[in-house]
């Protein structure tokens, strides 16, 4: 199961590759827990897991592993921050882009990929269903199309998209739960390159 996969292209030992999504597993319970309580995820639990995925790689694959696990790491720095900033904190909390580098250092940054987007994609069916049962489809989905237009229209203000008959925010960390646990059985199964 070879699931490092950066631009530095560390090979990873089987010990090594199952001993990070175990880690990767029970840092995401721990993050899923917080998140549906207080609506964060705490440093504590995202740090950890990035720590443990520097050191496990550095153990298990040297120098080259520990570049491959920190330049996983760094990628979703740099790209989930820049999300974050560029939507002025709206639709992303800062403990799923800790949680998204988390997942960098320990599975790297193209697994980690596939567990954002997976994450993403199962939380947007779970909106869709819910704003079929709560019977707000059509003025949610109007929300969205107006914030895509000002997204892609330049010269324009960004209208961030607020959901209607929706007061909290909806957690993300049970969605990376599930796109890690999606990503490391189709890699498993060696559907994913």
């Amino acid at each position: 199961m070879d699931l490092t996969f950066t631009l530095t292209r560390a090979p990873v030992s089987p010990s090594t590759a199952q001993t990070a999504a175990v880690v990767l597993g029970a840092a995401l319970c721990i993050a899923t827990v917080t998140d549906l309580r207080r609506r964060r995820i705490p440093n504590w639990v995202t740090f950890s897991a990035a720590a443990a995925g520097l050191a496990l790689h550095a153990m298990g694959g040297g120098l080259s592993g520990f570049l491959s696990s920190l330049a996983g790491f760094l990628i979703w720095f740099g790209g989930g921050f820049a999300f974050w900033a560029l939507s002025g904190g709206q639709g992303i909390g800062a403990g799923d882009v800790k949680m998204a580098m988390a997942c960098g250092a320990l599975l790297g940054a193209w697994p980690t990929l596939y567990v954002f987007f997976l994450s993403n994609l199962a939380q947007v069916v779970y909106l869709f269903l819910r704003w079929i049962v709560n019977g707000t489809l059509v003025a949610n989905v109007r929300g969205v199309g107006r914030w895509l237009v000002s997204l892609l229209t330049p010269g324009t203000a960004v209208v961030h998209f607020q959901p209607v008959g929706m007061g909290d925010k909806t957690p993300h960390a049970p969605f990376m739960l599930v796109g890690a646990l999606v990503t490391l059985y189709l890699s498993r199964e060696g559907m994913l390159p």
